[in-house]
């Protein structure tokens, strides 16, 4: 049963987590480009990565939905067994961190590459994973009512992104199409829905919404339009850009400085900056309670106030130990993460699936 004391959010706020969930590795550092020669065929991988991932997470929210008020965590150990349970939880701990960790890097490499190149990314990183952990620490509505406020203006200044430069596209810089045929467009295809395969998260959430029975139907919806936006982001970037776009680390703020309205509407990408801030802040503190939660019920345990914190010390240090420089983090998200986490979440996917259609039988139809 839902107890008086768990967390609740709305609907509405379980969007607006997953809008940045998604958002921040789009409009920061964004490795996608790296492997795809021609960039003209790049927007077909944002959109063929978005209906794997509306697939993707209708199965997860209907897990959720079959094992209601039950976490991932919780539900993989009554379906798999104790000691299965504890090593998944344990990797989920593992890819959280992780996420977290190159979440935090991307955003002080985007601030080296834009307007402080010579200041430290561990000083943006430190500032805003503290900031970010004492959300964490402060629990789950007080990221979701953060998410809810910022979602709308964050999402006013995306939609500005992509409509602004809209005179400056270039139709031509979309042919030739698939010059060299659709396999030359998996590795960006991989690489983006590896992205969209941080909604897992979603099997954490699932259980604190006030009306679960509602999950799937909402998170399928909204998986749909933001892969409709992503792409509509794409599009107008490999229209701006063209050919240069693959030797661009940070597309959407050099896009952003490309918007003018007349001769007193411009500097746009102060507010992109902003937006950077807010929208990687409230990722991070969700991936923290995400890390925290998933160690806390794996272990069992009933103090975790010290956690985030301590959590933000490791994605701190770890966020200068595991990288070299940008470009040494493109190569390994592109490659070995992608791989990795893919193999991962999906196939953890299909195995609760088939456990649950095994003891369930016909009531996960």
């Amino acid at each position: 049963m839902r107890t008086a004391a768990r967390e609740q959010i709305s609907p509405y706020q379980l969007i607006a987590l997953l809008f940045f969930v998604r958002l921040v590795p789009r409009t920061l550092v964004c490795p996608t480009t790296m492997t795809v020669p021609r960039t003209q065929d790049l927007w077909l991988a944002d959109a063929v990565s978005a209906l794997l991932a509306v697939g993707f997470v209708f199965v997860l929210s209907r897990l959720g939905q079959l094992q209601p008020d039950r976490s991932i965590v919780q539900y993989t150990e009554d379906l798999l067994g104790r000691p299965v349970g504890l090593v998944v939880g344990t990797l989920l701990a593992a890819y959280f961190f992780f996420v977290g960790v190159y979440t935090a890097r991307m955003l002080g490499e985007a601030f080296n590459m834009s307007i402080m190149p010579h200041t430290p990314n561990l000083v943006f990183i430190a500032a805003l994973t503290l900031l970010a952990a004492n959300a964490a620490r402060s629990g789950l509505e007080v990221v979701a009512r953060t998410g809810e406020f910022l979602f709308p203006l964050i999402l006013l200044v995306l939609l500005l992104l992509l409509v602004l430069p809209l005179d400056q596209v270039d139709s031509t810089r979309f042919l030739p199409l698939l010059r060299d045929g659709l396999g030359r467009v998996i590795p960006a295809t991989s690489i983006e829905f590896m992205f969209y395969l941080e909604f897992v998260i979603i099997g954490l959430l699932a259980p604190h919404l006030r009306v679960p029975e509602k999950a799937a139907r909402f998170t399928v919806l909204f998986t749909a339009a933001n892969g409709l936006m992503m792409t509509a982001m794409c599009l107008v970037m490999v229209g701006i850009f063209g050919p240069t776009l693959d030797t661009l680390g940070i597309q959407a703020f050099l896009l952003a400085r490309m918007i003018r309205v007349g001769e007193f509407f411009e500097r746009v990408e102060v507010v992109l900056l902003a937006s950077w801030v807010l929208s990687t802040g409230v990722k991070i503190a969700l991936i923290i309670w995400a890390f925290c939660a998933t160690v806390r019920q794996t272990l069992n345990l009933y103090r975790w106030r010290h956690l985030p914190y301590v959590t933000a010390a490791l994605l701190i240090a770890c966020s200068q130990l595991f990288f070299d420089d940008v470009v040494h983090m493109g190569r390994l998200l592109a490659e070995p993460w992608t791989v990795t986490s893919v193999t991962f979440i999906l196939g953890l996917t299909a195995l609760l699936w088939i456990a649950q259609l095994v003891r369930g039988g016909g009531d996960a139809d």
